[in-house]
């Protein structure tokens, strides 16, 4: 499968955000043409910004004009917000063109009640929605928490902890002294 391909379906749900936020694709068809890079542990996004401000696969071998890497850790400890992970981010390249990805990233949400409105009816789906949020805060205030009490685990215990290839070395060892054992018993039953 074409890495653009895999890319394209990544920015369908984005580009459909957008076509939302009618400010957000005027922010970056200001920046028509430029090319960004999102690297989030080892995915990477890059895309360009069309006419419409919408986004499109970037070519492989274009070089983009930011680069945004956001920590890997970002994955595991879920920030809170938008903002909270961009300030964890290392960004290079243009800063106007970066400034605008951030504000987009900060202020762009999906309209899920008005999504599941027509469905639903309005009340039903404003419920639905604040329960989807909240199911979302617990999700990541438990992973805190865990992350929390792992963190206290390994400091008070100090465990001691191997690495893989002195483990598998040890087993080695370990499996020639049982076979030296068995030699030694074999023997001495033929005594």
């Amino acid at each position: 499968m074409p890495i653009s391909f895999l890319q394209g379906a990544a920015l369908r749900p984005i580009n459909h955000l957008l076509r939302s936020a009618d400010w957000a694709r005027k922010a970056l068809g200001e920046h028509a043409g430029k090319a960004a890079e999102v690297r989030l542990a080892s995915i990477t996004l890059r895309m360009r910004v069309s006419a419409s401000g919408e986004l499109d696969p970037l070519e492989a071998d274009a070089q983009p004009d930011v680069r945004i890497e956001l920590p890997a850790a970002a994955l595991s400890s879920l920030p809170a917000s938008s903002a909270e992970l961009l300030s964890q981010a290392r960004i290079e390249g243009d800063a106007g063109f970066a400034e605008t990805i951030a504000r987009i990233a900060r202020h762009l949400r999906p309209d899920i009640g008005g999504a599941l409105s027509p469905v639903m009816g309005q009340a039903l789906a404003h419920r639905a929605e604040r329960g989807l949020e909240q199911l979302l805060n617990n999700a990541q205030d438990g992973a805190r928490r865990l992350e929390q009490n792992l963190r206290e685990y390994a400091a008070e215990t100090r465990a001691p902890t191997v690495a893989r290839a002195e483990f598998a070395a040890f087993t080695e060892s370990l499996q020639e002294v049982q076979d030296a054992l068995h030699k030694l018993a074999q023997r001495a039953e033929k005594l």
